[in-house]
């Protein structure tokens, strides 16, 4: 090791055992939250939806992304700050301030083994290889998508258009409507905006990250 200090019982490895264990009990919390956010959202969202169909008052499906929008950021500033405890455990508490104290691992063959607490290294090194291999995000980004999208815009947006072809006479569906039609046209082309723009913020935020830390490290490892 690079340097010679006692491991066992220094102040300093304690502090930042204990910082490095408060934030991984943290970011479990914020993962069971989102796991409790997607259960209920996806109940509420069926009964609701079961509802509409049962009782024929369709145009109130325009309201369901009113209500769904709000908990769509709130999970996007969960993922920000998730992404934030990890890079700082990894950069700041294990490779810089641990790494001061009792040094790096000698003859390491990979990242991760360099460092004493290397589970962070691992996970982002098999997130980056799985992510060239097979092309895709995280799993639970495909969760998000089909709740916080499919599920609350993706009926919006078929039955104003079912609306729009029945005012152009290219289908002749009878749907019981309180609503003029311009105000379905409108609303077709919004919810389709509000949609791509939301699919892409959630979709693109772990992808960002991985490639941005991947140029980092590439970069950083230039400078030495």
């Amino acid at each position: 090791m690079a340097n010679s200090r006692k491991i066992r019982g220094d102040p300093i490895i304690d502090i930042l055992i204990e910082e490095y264990k408060l934030l991984r009990e943290e970011t479990l919390q914020k993962f069971q939250h989102q796991i409790q956010l997607f259960t209920i959202l996806a109940s509420a969202l069926s009964l609701l939806i079961g509802y509409i169909l049962i009782k024929g008052i369709y145009d109130v499906f325009y309201i369901i992304p009113i209500f769904v929008i709000p908990l769509i950021f709130r999970y996007i500033w969960e993922q920000v700050v998730v992404t934030t405890m990890g890079r700082y455990m990894r950069e700041e508490l294990i490779e810089k301030r641990l790494a001061e104290v009792i040094g790096k691992r000698n003859n390491a063959q990979y990242t991760y083994d360099q460092h004493w607490l290397g589970w962070e290294h691992y996970y982002l090194d098999w997130e980056k290889e799985r992510y060239k291999k097979i092309g895709i995000p995280r799993y639970f980004d495909y969760a998000a998508m089909f709740i916080f999208i499919i599920l609350p815009f993706g009926l919006p947006i078929c039955y104003s258009f079912l609306h729009i072809l029945i005012s152009i006479g290219i289908t002749n569906i009878n749907l019981t409507t309180y609503l003029p039609s311009w105000t379905h046209v409108s609303i077709f082309f919004i919810y389709v905006f509000i949609a791509i723009y939301l699919s892409y913020r959630i979709r693109n935020d772990g992808i960002k990250v991985l490639k941005f830390e991947e140029k980092e490290h590439v970069s950083s490892k230039k400078g030495e």
